[in-house]
């Protein structure tokens, strides 16, 4: 019997299904830029720290001007590392991921968020601080921006009368590169929302509701719009 479009689409929607029903964990491998791989079939090991990582294409849609849509079956291996935190081994790496999107699809987030005692006489309230802002690509490879004196900070404290503290010391915004080289610049606006261009220049990421979910889009404003 032969296998017919609608039977294919069918199929890819069963394994999209399947494999988005998966638990993920946060970590993350990907194709980071210190890994030394060795190739295999659909993808490499990292000779440094044993990893596997392999990716199995599925579709791909051209589109006009722009990269392909495309769906891919990511792996990134299981390994279990022993924390001192918790005084045993932890699980590492996310397995099997379904990822749907171009080539310069990913997801962006603060990967801190702490708060701090107000200051003496206003004992009501906190002081929130957001730092390390990532971007994880459509491989997998988180890029983070790791800087000590790169943060945001948010006062919102008051007497027990109710006098606020002010806004003097606030840092409502910064900007900043990934770490690893990679060219990725994260912009933190209104103390915790996220905008992240890539290395060529297209916004990639964009939680500040500025351009909508009109993102990836390319340096002439062009995007990709779900139907």
């Amino acid at each position: 019997m032969p296998f017919s479009r609608s039977n294919l689409i069918v199929a890819l929607l069963f394994m999209a299904f399947a494999f988005l029903s998966l638990p993920k964990l946060a970590s993350s491998q990907g194709v980071p830029w210190h890994v030394v791989p060795l190739p295999i079939p659909g993808g490499f090991v990292d000779t440094m720290t044993g990893k596997i990582h392999i990716e199995i294409p599925l579709a791909s849609f051209p589109q006009r001007n722009s990269d392909p849509l495309a769906l891919t079956l990511i792996y990134d291996s299981d390994r279990f590392v022993y924390s001192g935190n918790s005084s045993g081994f932890v699980r590492t790496g996310p397995g099997w991921q379904l990822n749907s999107g171009t080539g310069h699809s990913g997801n962006g987030f603060m990967g801190s968020s702490t708060t701090q005692a107000c200051p003496s006489g206003f004992p009501n309230g906190s002081v929130s601080i957001y730092s390390q802002p990532s971007f994880t690509d459509s491989h997998g490879t988180t890029h983070v921006n790791i800087n000590s004196h790169l943060y945001t900070k948010q006062v919102n404290c008051y007497t027990t009368s109710g006098t606020p503290y002010g806004n003097g010391s606030d840092i409502a915004s910064f900007t900043g590169v990934a770490v690893d080289g990679s060219g990725y610049i994260f912009n933190v606006l209104n103390y915790s929302q996220l905008r992240v261009t890539s290395p060529d220049g297209w916004l990639v990421y964009d939680s500040t509701g500025a351009s909508g979910f009109q993102w990836p889009s390319d340096t002439n404003g062009n995007y990709i719009e779900y139907a």
